[in-house]
């Protein structure tokens, strides 16, 4: 489980703190402005890092990512710490700009108060060890569990115009946050687990009016993707409606959970592109993971999703200014006008 994240001097984020838990799942407020993307973005620069996807800082970070420049010498702090099979995992590090040279500092993991990792920039070192991170050199089998967590974990901001129903044949196990991805990565899912098909097209019935769906050969490695309405041919996911693609990527994400394919789900606005009935059905659903072994961190402004969670299930992204620390509050530790979640959002009451 994700229990902690820290995040200073980038982007958006002078100083913030973010504490989850013990709720498999939950929801989170934020006005515009307020870090929840720059939050998955920083989320999908770890997944990157720690499963070895990408390892080398100046295609991770950019001058410009520091905003809060307090000296000459310009620095990035990013944390996170898990909980897997009873064992703390922390792993952090330091990102320094200097000279526009972009290395790393520091960088660190310990289990359970044990330092497995430790490694600081010093004088002499060449470009290749100042300028890539080590952890899935130097720590091996000692951060195997956490790289699986982050190779199971899902951070996505679906723009479903960018979702295709076409595969190239590539094996793609990380969906990329806009979903831009989804055709190869649905195929190699399918392809590793050809039982999720039944477990997809349950769902599909049982919340859509698709009954079915079919990933056809176009090519030697080519796949096209195409759902069935009951009693008509089937037609291309290209055709169907932005909505229509969320809820089938929706009865993917469950049918993983099921299987317990995935850690966590960091689902920014999942209400985006439904109609105002289907919403708390939706979240409804995706609620469930949450049983299933899966966290699930919602993030949203509508009214009927905020209604799925109750006050001790949500946090607010809060901050006095721009250059204050972020931190998470409980909703139930907020002080409000009345009962009503809802109105508070709406006048403003949680961010103050």
């Amino acid at each position: 489980m994700l229990k902690r994240l820290t995040i200073k001097n980038y982007r958006c984020f002078r100083d913030a703190e973010f504490e989850f838990g013990p709720s498999p799942s939950e929801l989170l407020l934020g006005k515009n402005g307020a870090g929840k993307s720059t939050l998955l973005r920083v989320l999908v620069l770890l997944q990157k890092i720690i499963t070895g996807d990408e390892t080398k800082v100046e295609n991770l970070f950019q001058p410009e990512d520091i905003t809060f420049e307090d000296s000459r010498v310009s620095e990035i702090h990013i944390g996170v710490e898990l909980e897997l099979q009873n064992q703390r995992y922390l792993y952090e590090f330091i990102v320094l700009d200097y000279d526009f040279a972009v290395l790393v500092k520091h960088e660190l993991l310990t289990i359970d108060g044990i330092i497995a990792l430790q490694s600081a920039l010093a004088e002499g070192q060449n470009e290749f060890e100042q300028g890539r991170f080590g952890i899935t050199l130097f720590a091996g089998e000692m951060a195997s569990s956490m790289r699986e967590w982050f190779q199971k974990a899902l951070f996505i901001g679906p723009i479903p115009s960018k979702m295709t129903g076409e595969s190239t044949g590539r094996t793609t196990p990380s969906l990329d946050p806009d979903c831009s991805n989804f055709a190869d990565w649905f195929s190699s899912q399918i392809n590793t687990q050809p039982s999720l098909a039944t477990s997809i097209n349950d769902h599909l019935k049982n919340h859509t009016d698709f009954s079915d769906f079919k990933n056809v050969p176009i090519g030697e490695t080519r796949r096209l993707l195409r759902l069935v309405y009951e009693g008509h041919p089937p037609i291309s996911f290209e055709e169907v409606s932005d909505g229509e693609k969320i809820f089938f990527l929706g009865a993917v994400i469950l049918a993983l959970a099921e299987k317990q394919s995935i850690s966590f789900c960091l689902w920014d606005e999942p209400d985006n592109f439904l109609s105002l009935h289907e919403v708390q059905h939706f979240i409804r659903e995706l609620r469930k993971m949450g049983r299933r072994g899966t966290q699930l961190l919602v993030t949203s402004h509508h009214p009927e999703t905020v209604g799925c969670f109750s006050p001790e299930n949500t946090r607010v992204m809060r901050r006095d200014s721009r250059d204050s620390k972020t931190t998470l509050a409980k909703l139930e530790d907020i002080d409000m006008i009345g009962d009503d979640t809802v109105t508070a959002l709406a006048l403003g009451e949680l961010y103050d």
